[in-house]
């Protein structure tokens, strides 16, 4: 018996499309500037650019933190944080050097002393002698900048034990300080007269200089002060800076 033959198989219903692919989200690659890359925003960066995070923050766009988080330009690692210049670290590491001077020198030039010793006689006996008595002393009192009251330290010019002072020519000291100061700490310097009475016992002084020093020669010496009197040269006499004596006994100079 022959085999009848199969029937035809339905057609296959047609496919439904494919549904569309959603978009991708846009890829968005944060590349720090050249003054970023070391782990702190420097101040001159937009921290728009970096996603409103500073990149010290360590968030980028994609992490979806706004400016207003809290790893924001103004907490974290910003210029205003711990390595700031404000901070205790200097810029470069290295405080400024501060140059101290632990000598100080008087120059001090007489002029002739037209005082007449105390004699009363309009000044012929005593009078045109150049320096100060053996019996006479001199101190010079340095003051720091701001202070009158109490000196930082007394020198002495001349004691009543040292020979008369009878020099024309500038006589110049120089004294060790108690401790260094820089070249701005002293503010003033009063000179003072211990009148004796051996004459000349008042102290005509034409001009003087005061200079700070090192004695190991470095920093250069600072000049304090360097005045002078008239020379005689405008006026009809030499005016010197000052006359010390018993009833004027001392002179402030500032420094």
């Amino acid at each position: 018996m022959a085999e009848s033959p199969n029937p035809p198989y339905p057609p296959f219903p047609p496919y439904p499309p494919f549904p569309p692919y959603p978009p991708y989200p846009p890829v968005v690659i944060v590349v720090p500037c050249c003054c970023c890359r070391g782990g702190v925003t420097s101040p001159n960066c937009d921290a728009s650019q970096t996603g409103g995070t500073s990149q010290a923050g360590g968030t980028s766009l994609a992490g979806g933190t706004s400016q207003t988080g809290s790893t924001s330009q103004g907490s974290g690692t910003s210029q205003t944080g711990g390595t700031s210049h404000g901070s205790g670290t200097s810029q470069g590491g290295i405080s400024p050097q501060v140059n101290t001077y632990d000598s100080i020198v008087f120059t001090i030039t007489m002029s002739p002393n037209t005082d007449s010793g105390g004699f009363g006689d309009g000044g012929s006996i005593g009078s045109n002698l150049i320096g100060l008595g053996a019996d006479s002393a001199a101190t010079a009192a340095l003051f720091l900048a701001g202070s009158s009251s109490a000196p930082f330290q007394t020198l002495p010019l001349k004691t009543s034990s040292q020979p008369a002072l009878m020099n024309t020519q500038p006589v110049t000291l120089t004294f060790a300080l108690s401790s260094p100061v820089t070249a701005t700490a002293l503010g003033s310097v009063t000179i003072s007269l211990i009148p004796g009475v051996q004459l000349p016992n008042t102290w005509s002084i034409q001009s003087i200089q005061v200079v700070l020093s090192n004695r190991s020669g470095t920093p250069p010496p600072v000049m304090l002060l360097n005045q002078t009197g008239s020379d005689g040269s405008v006026l009809p006499a030499p005016a010197p800076i000052v006359v010390l004596s018993g009833s004027n006994s001392s002179i402030t100079l500032p420094l």
